[in-house]
Parts: C-alpha cells; structure tokens; sequence
C-alpha cells in the first residue's frame, strides 16, 4: 500500500531530527578532541620552562585579546590599579599557556609575571588612547599632544613631545598617524590639546 501524506512527513521529521542529533554529537566530539588537544600542549609546560612568543600565538586567539582589551576598558572607567589588572592577565596566562614561567620574545626573556605587567600596561595605554581620541571626536577637538619624559627609546624619540592634528587637516602640525603604545610595555601617552592652550603655553613657559 502507498504510505499516507501524514507517514511521509513523520519519516521526513524522524529523518531530519536524526541529522541535527548527528550534528550536535559530531559538534560535541570535535570540541573534546580541540579541548584534549589543548589540555596536552599546555602540560608540556612545566616549572622553569621557557615558551617562545610564537608557540604563545598557538593558545592566545582573537578573543582572547578581546577579552584582555575589554579588562583593560573597564579598569580604566573605574581607575583601577595597573597591578589589579596584571595579575587577572597573569592569571589567565596560567590558565591558559599551563606552567611555563618565561616568554621569549625576539631574543629577550621575562618572567611571566612580568610580561603579564607589559600586558596590562600596554593594553591600558591603548584603551587610554582610545577613550582620548572618542572624547576629542566627541567635542569636535582635533589637536592632541604626545607625553614627554626625556626617553632614550628609538621607537619613541620620533613621537616625544609632538603635537599632531587627527584629521591632518591643520596647516601647522602632521596628521596623526600612529598613536601610543608604541611598543610592549610603552610608557608615552596621548592626550588633548588645543591651539589657545598651546599659545598660552608658549607664552607662559
């Protein structure tokens, strides 16, 4: 006998529902493998053992840089101290690299602990950064000057103590065109300035 209309689509519901269940367990196998994969690369790490920059690519994704920029928001909103910071990164490193206690990064080695510090420091400077250059697009103000503290940095000397202009639009001073942290664990900052201010500055010093 042919099956009825009504068999058809309940054969067709089993079928589909039997797929989705295949998807959902398949889905859940690949995360164990990626999680057990995972959880053997970090106990490789052991007390004492440095990991290159390179193999710390391997464990720190896209996210998680997310993550850390949006810890580093936040502590700049409520003021928080830089060592509060740096130990939740150097927490998560531990959660997440394993054991290693050094990074080697183009020849030079930190402790963890501090290059977890550089972490959190330069992080903050770029979420400063940030919140500078939002409050001058918000009150229309296109000047912004560049902290000075007599450095002794190549990176930085270019930088020290320069006026820049955001929209390169001014006649007097360069458009804007990198912006604090300059490198890991830079100290320079960027804050807003104006024509009037600088004049009275110049007059006053």
């Amino acid at each position: 006998m042919a099956k009825t209309k009504r068999e058809k689509n309940l054969k067709f519901i089993k079928v589909e529902r039997m797929m989705k269940e295949d998807k959902i367990t398949n889905f859940k196998n690949k995360r164990e493998e990626n999680e057990k994969e995972k959880s053997m690369k970090i106990n490789k790490g052991v007390d004492g053992q440095t990991i290159r920059y390179s193999q710390v690519r391997e464990f720190i994704s896209e996210e998680d840089e997310k993550k850390i920029m949006e810890w580093a928001r936040q502590a700049v909103i409520e003021g928080q101290p830089r060592q509060k910071l740096s130990k939740r990164v150097y927490d998560f490193f531990k959660e997440v690299i394993g054991n290693y206690t050094s990074i080697e990064i183009s020849g030079t080695v930190y402790r963890m602990r501090e290059y977890a510090d550089l972490v959190a420091r330069t992080t903050l400077r770029q979420a400063q950064t940030k919140g500078v250059l939002d409050s001058c697009k918000q009150y229309d103000n296109d000047l912004v000057e560049i902290s000075s503290h007599t450095t002794d940095c190549n990176i930085c000397k270019e930088f020290e103590g320069k006026v820049y202009s955001i929209s390169g639009r001014h006649k007097t001073y360069p458009k804007l065109e990198k912006t604090p942290p300059f490198h890991l664990g830079c100290e320079h900052s960027i804050s807003p300035t104006s024509e009037a201010a600088l004049e009275w500055r110049e007059k006053y010093k």
